[in-house]
């Protein structure tokens, strides 16, 4: 729900530690402090994750991959254009509204999952080329402060908030269970 966050913090009962620490993983907005993002993520001090997960990519079509590692069916060009976190939000609406590739559960996705779709550092780029070239910046769904939210440079293979009101591409995600 748009406008509603939760705050996770290292010290509450609800952080699960890094993405590499568990199997699933978190499918749900939330909003993580700047002074959390690295023990959350497991990222290092330029922001970029120790840990890199394998990209198991399978092209599904010219629109869609689905990342076997994560189950997570992407969008590979999403909106075709930059948009703010708000308008980020509509489209993603609308893709669910209009039933878009016969779907309904497509969501923006949470860092974890932006994480996972980087690459170790001196590659071309995240996902290994199943972004269309003009994806740099990918939003999340999940807040910094009212007014930042977090996104992935995946040509840089990094993750970084930027402001609400700023604009990044959006390619939204289903973890629905592909065949």
């Amino acid at each position: 729900e748009i406008g509603r966050e939760r705050v996770v913090s290292p010290l509450s009962r609800e952080f699960q530690g890094p993405v590499e620490q568990r199997g699933e993983l978190r499918t749900t907005a939330i909003r993580i402090m700047y002074k959390d993002i690295r023990e959350s993520l497991g990222l290092d001090m330029l922001m970029r994750p120790k840990k890199v997960h394998p990209n198991t990519f399978q092209e599904k079509d010219g629109l869609l991959a689905h990342h076997q590692e994560s189950g997570l069916l992407w969008q590979r060009r999403g909106a075709g254009f930059p948009l703010n976190w708000q308008q980020a939000h509509e489209y993603v609406e609308k893709l669910n509204s209009d039933g878009w590739q016969g779907r309904d559960t497509w969501r923006l996705p949470t860092t974890e999952e932006l994480s996972t779709v980087l690459e170790p550092v001196g590659s071309a780029g995240g996902g290994s080329g199943m972004f269309y070239p003009r994806v740099h910046w990918l939003w999340s769904c999940d807040s910094c402060t009212k007014k930042q939210a977090w996104m992935a440079d995946i040509a840089e293979n990094f993750i970084e908030r930027l402001a609400k009101d700023g604009t990044a591409s959006v390619c939204a995600v289903s973890s629905q269970k592909t065949g």
